[in-house]
């Protein structure tokens, strides 16, 4: 697996993973969620996304973090259902296209 930055500012770093045929993104925020962070993380991503063209992204969640799952709704994210990880522990898969 291969982790690559994409965007990386002080207020947040996207980047992407390449796992078993499958891109993953990742999105740290470094700082407290405002509108102006929603802003600029969305005008990044969807630069992101256009870079893209039709690649699908996945990424992964706590099953319990609801937080977190909202956030993926503001981006686009579609919830496609529960998935084991390591150690058995189940994770909510989400896919954007």
């Amino acid at each position: 697996m291969r982790v690559t930055a994409i965007e990386h500012t002080d207020v947040y770093t996207v980047s992407l993973e390449e796992c078993r045929g499958h891109t993953f993104v990742h999105c740290d925020i470094h700082t407290k969620w405002s509108p102006t962070v929603k802003r600029s993380l969305t005008k990044d991503f969807c630069a992101l996304r256009d870079r893209m063209g039709n690649t699908a992204l996945y990424t992964l969640s706590d099953t319990r973090d609801h937080k977190h799952h909202k956030f993926l709704g503001l981006f686009g994210f579609t919830y496609l259902g529960e998935v084991p990880c390591d150690g058995g522990l189940l994770r909510s898969l989400y896919k954007i296209t």
